[in-house]
């Protein structure tokens, strides 16, 4: 049988900016008149918590700051200078009148903008300020994170969506450290009101949790889940509500448990992004942390999963300059590992020489975290990079050579994995990481739409096949699988490593089988598709190179792609036409 084939190399950036209409599949949850008041008259007279942070604490960083970290001081004072005036008061919740009772598809942009950045923003501000003021002792930087306490205070927590309880979480523990720094100059009845306060946050983080629980949203492992007991967690450690801690500590969705069923090879979150692990990461280290600073710890972890292998798992898939393959939703953005935020309470809890090499390397700044943290108690230790299987997740990781990160390194990252929440279709892809740069990537269109996840270039272009290196049949994206597709073998040796990875069984398109094999060499890659279908079928085979074309000069055609999305999406397209070999060739910059 004569099949036609095509290769698409594709190295323009995307732009695009949309949102999507509703979706009526999804509909509000009900209302579970889950209430709790944080027995109010108790908090009202409770004694200063000290739960983010001691007064020994505060007066190390204080000494620090005079001397060994002057310069880390004068950037805190600065950022909060900044801060200035950006604090505001709570914002009017009557936007939520007009589209209550809508699809939750339909109102995602509204409740992103209204219950997570808008209010993060103000609170990251004030606990600039507040942390400012702990260690400078300026008046100006105190009063107004306790206007903005007491402007909050009446705030109702009153959305019912999806992310409702990640999006109050996040910025809620904000607020609870802003509360925590200048408890001592907050009155009685001040106190009750951000007791009142807490409880409605409280409240709506619970009653969403509760929505995930009963509806299994996510796959009933996700890491909203992890934030909204990392959140309440907190307010029950702060408040001194038993219940609520127990409850974060040993029920339903534990830490213990996302840990346990929600890590992979090692330490790697289940979602089906590699940057998302972060998302998890961050909330399950914090909360250890507050429960080890509040005398209390979590039970420990079965099937030989550790709390350590979360912060441990992502230095495995780096690419060789430390930054994340991106692989799943990532919206366009590439993370480098040592600026993630959790690396100053890894080295607290758990003080090795990974998480203070991986500090050693960061390059953005945290004055608050290099003062109040303890220094890094180990000598940096970079981890060792090797080809590996990561076989409960269902990726290939081929590195030549082998050792340190280092700019000669080479690597080869693929993937056969099982869809995920955050996974694309993407099967039997790879990128490929070379000369100190990547070469051959997952390319994601950066969106300017309020909330990226359900951006409507999101779903009709990132998560589509033709965004990533791997065959697309009859112009379609791949059908979603359940299962890891089929590892045939995997070899590494001093100079090489060898995978091969295939659908056997025609569960990505319906009738077509392929197998893929890599070789990476420390000079070259080789990579062999080899595909079979018993149906008349077009090939086509995207490979998204950074780099600019360097090809002598070829004779560019306007091409016609089919209608609709995600093609509606790509710009000027071009064809080159020419029977027997075509060699493209590309350079950095």
């Amino acid at each position: 049988m004569t099949i036609p084939a095509l290769c698409l190399v594709l190295s323009a950036q995307f732009t695009a900016y949309e949102s999507r209409d509703g979706n009526p599949f999804s509909v509000p949850g009900k209302e579970r008149g889950f209430a709790f008041d944080l027995r109010v008259e108790a908090a009202a007279a409770r004694s200063h918590p000290w739960l983010f942070i001691s007064k020994h604490e505060i007066e190390k960083a204080r000494e620090a700051g005079r001397h060994a970290l002057a310069g880390e001081f004068s950037r805190l004072i600065r950022d909060a200078e900044t801060a200035l005036g950006a604090t505001t008061a709570a914002p009017d919740e009557r936007w939520y009148d007009a589209v209550k009772g809508k699809p939750f598809d339909a109102t995602y942009p509204d409740v992103y903008a209204r219950t997570a950045r808008e209010p993060a923003a103000a609170w990251r501000s004030a606990l600039t300020l507040a942390r400012a003021w702990a260690l400078g002792g300026r008046a100006e930087f105190l009063a107004p994170v306790v206007a903005q306490l007491r402007a909050w205070a009446s705030y109702r927590f009153a959305v019912e969506h999806y992310d409702a309880g990640l999006n109050y979480a996040v910025w809620v523990v904000m607020a609870l450290e802003c509360c925590d720094l200048v408890f001592d100059e907050l009155g009685r009845d001040d106190r009750a009101a951000l007791a009142g306060f807490f409880g409605r946050a409280l409240g709506a983080v619970l009653r969403n949790d509760c929505f995930w629980l009963e509806y299994d949203i996510g796959g009933g492992l996700n890491n909203h889940l992890a934030w909204h007991r990392y959140a309440a967690g907190a307010i029950g450690l702060f408040w001194g509500e038993t219940a609520v801690v127990d409850f974060a500590r040993n029920g339903a969705r534990s830490l213990s448990e996302l840990a346990e069923r929600g890590l992979r090879d090692r330490g790697l979150w289940l979602e089906g992004s590699i940057p998302y692990h972060l998302t998890a990461q961050y909330p399950i280290i914090a909360a250890l942390r507050l429960y080890r600073r509040a005398g209390l710890d979590l039970p420990p972890l079965a099937g030989g999963r550790s709390f350590r292998d979360f912060y441990r798992g992502l230095a495995h898939v780096v690419f060789p300059d430390l930054t994340l393959p991106p692989l799943g939703d990532a919206y366009g953005l590439r993370t480098h590992l040592p600026d993630a935020a959790a690396w100053h309470i890894a080295a607290e809890l758990w003080p090795d020489g990974l998480a203070a090499y991986m500090l050693s390397r960061r390059t953005k700044a945290d004055p608050w975290a290099a003062l109040a943290s303890p220094p890094p108690s180990a000598s940096p230790e970079p981890p060792v990079l090797a080809s590996e299987l990561l076989t409960e997740h269902g990726y290939a990781i081929l590195r030549v050579p082998e050792g340190p990160p280092s700019a000669a390194q080479a690597m080869v990252f693929a993937t056969y994995d099982a869809d995920g929440v955050h996974s694309n279709a993407d099967k039997l892809s790879f990128m490929l990481f070379a000369g100190g740069r990547l070469w051959l990537e997952d390319r994601e269109a950066a969106t300017g739409a309020v909330h990226s996840f359900s951006a409507d270039v999101q779903r009709t272009l990132n998560r589509h096949t033709i965004c990533h290196n791997t065959l697309l049949v009859d112009w379609q994206a791949q059908r979603g699988t359940g299962e890891k597709l089929d590892l045939v073998g995997f070899r590494r040796g001093e100079s090489f490593a060898h995978v091969t990875l295939a659908d056997l069984r025609g569960r990505l398109y319906a009738g077509v089988r392929q197998m893929r094999s890599i070789v990476l060499m420390p000079d070259a890659c080789l990579d062999i598709l080899t595909v079979a279908a018993d149906r008349s079928a077009t090939f086509i085979v995207p490979l998204h190179v950074a780099g600019e074309f360097a090809s002598p000069a070829l004779q560019w055609r306007d091409a016609a792609l089919p209608e609709g999305r995600p093609w509606s999406w790509l710009a000027r397209p071009r064809k080159v036409e020419r029977a027997g070999t075509l060699r493209f060739s590309f350079a950095a910059g």
